[in-house]
Parts: structure tokens; sequence; C-alpha cells
């Protein structure tokens, strides 16, 4: 347009619209008459909309899909210890402190709905197995075979352990339980470390307190009837064992328990040789005294 009725606008070029982008997006120009205001102008809604389809439907039969391998879970073992996981949410649904420890407690039932299956299991595994030694040339009166599964059937996380561990530790259990569960954790910790669990079942064996508290061993460490054997190993067990592994490579795999056990004797025998406090030495006085 014309500016002050003499010169032409350099925006527009006197079209009476701003310029174009040059690019090839696609685009719409209104032309704004003189006197116009914003809200003059068409909405651009009316214009150009851009339309979503719904997600509400597929919102539900996703969730509808999750529930019903919930209920497939529950009906099948009991529990839905294999459905839900401790964390923030699942399946948009917030999983709570109650829930996570509930779920704990569920694998009772899940060893429950297991049962069956094992016992057929072992069942066709001994006809199997019977019926090649027939074959082989056995009589049946002197086959006697035996293939069952333990009630526990190790299924619990390492998680789900250091629970037990926890509340096994904090209800009063007896050591050789609490033991136990460090047995499944430390098969579970070096599952694909067969060096690493090998040196924790000998050091597990030649721990002085295992299964024991810290409370309990500061107990047994300020005790008299502990032996000062143990007391000695315990204080120094880690740097005891580097000494060990430091002065005999193959401590670990090659040796046997009764040379193990002779090492280790030998070497808490020069801790205590080497912590054992000076006596003092006592000189007689000699005195000019005479009895009266």
């Amino acid at each position: 347009m014309l500016t002050g009725g003499l010169h032409q606008c350099p925006k527009c070029k006197g079209t009476g619209v701003k310029p174009t982008p040059t690019s090839a997006q696609d685009f719409i120009s209104i032309k704004m008459e003189a006197g116009q205001t914003p809200k003059d102008l068409p909405d651009l809604n009316n214009m150009l909309v851009f339309k979503a389809p719904p997600t509400e439907t597929l919102e539900f039969q996703n969730k509808y899909v999750l529930q019903l391998e919930k209920q497939a879970h529950q009906a099948v073992f009991n529990s839905q210890v294999f459905v839900r996981t401790q964390g923030p949410t699942v399946a948009g649904e917030r999983v709570t402190d109650q829930t996570a420890t509930e779920n704990l407690n569920n694998m009772e039932s899940v060893y429950d709905a297991l049962d069956p299956f094992t016992e057929k299991y072992s069942e066709l595994w001994r006809e199997k197995t019977t019926t090649f030694a027939i074959i082989a040339g056995a009589k049946v009166d002197q086959i006697d075979i035996t293939y069952d599964f333990p009630e526990d059937y190790k299924l619990k996380t390492f998680d789900y352990l250091l629970s037990d561990r926890k509340a096994a530790t904090e209800s009063g259990a007896p050591s050789y339980v609490i033991e136990s569960i460090d047995d499944d954790l430390a098969s579970i910790q070096f599952k694909s470390n067969p060096v690493e669990y090998q040196k924790y079942k000998v050091k597990k064996r030649f721990h002085p307190f295992p299964g024991k508290s810290f409370d309990e061993i500061l107990l047994l460490l300020a005790s008299e009837y502990v032996p000062e054997y143990s007391k000695v190993l315990y204080s120094n067990f880690d740097m005891i064992f580097k000494e060990l592994v430091d002065e005999t490579p193959n401590f670990y795999v090659i040796l046997n328990s009764t040379e193990q056990k002779n090492l280790l004797d030998k070497k808490v025998d020069e801790y205590m040789q080497r912590i054992k406090p000076p006596q003092p030495v006592i000189t007689p006085i000699r005195t000019n005294l005479e009895a009266v």
C-alpha cells in the first residue's frame, strides 16, 4: 500500500499482505483492510484444524489385557508374584511397600501350584530310567531310582532373599537358618563366577561366627568363653586370607579342606604371637634388711 499517499510500502510492496516465506511450505495469507483489528480476522481454528483419533478405546483395551494377565496368574498360582514388581508403577498402578511385602510372602502359593507338575515330571523320569535299565539287562527288583524335587524350588530373586534375611534376623531366627539364606544369596550372586563361589564356600567353612548378627558377634568377642583363636581369626579375617593367597595361590582351588585348615591354623598362630602383648620382666630386688 501507499504511505502518506506518495510512497509504496517497502514491506508489502503495495499488496497489503506481509511477505510470505519462499520455501515449499503451505501457508494462508489474509489481507487486512484499513481500520481492521486482529479481532476482525477469521478464527484460524475454523480454517485449519488437526484432528487426532480417540485413544480412550486403546487405553481401555490395554488395561483390560493386563487385567486378564493378572487374573490368569492369580488363577494358576494363587498369587500375582510374577506380575507385580517392586517399582513406582506397574501397568499404570502404583505398587506400595505393603503390596511388595505381600508378594514376597506368596512364593508358597507358587510352590503349591508347581508341585503337581514336579511330581509328574519325577514320575516320568523314574519310569524312563527304569525302562532303560531293564533294556540294559537289569532286573526289576534290583532297580532303585530316586528322583524328587525339593520343597523349595529356589525361585526367589536376590531382592526376595534379602528381605527374607532381614526378616529372619529381626525375628531372632537361629543362625543356621540365616546361614542357609546366605548360601542362596551367594549362589545367585556368584552364579556366573564359579571361582568366587568357591572362595565364598571356603571362607564360610572357616568363619568363626557364621550366621551371627553384628551385635551378637560383639558380645562374643567380649566374652571369656570364646577361644582367643576365634577372636583373632574374626578380627583379621580378610587380611589372613589375603596373606594365605599371597603365599599359596592355589589355596582356594586345589588344596583340600585339611590342608587349608592346617595353613589357616598356622597363620592364625602367627597373628596371635604377633599381637600378643609382651610380658613384663620382673627383676628381684635385693635388700640389706635383716629380720628383726
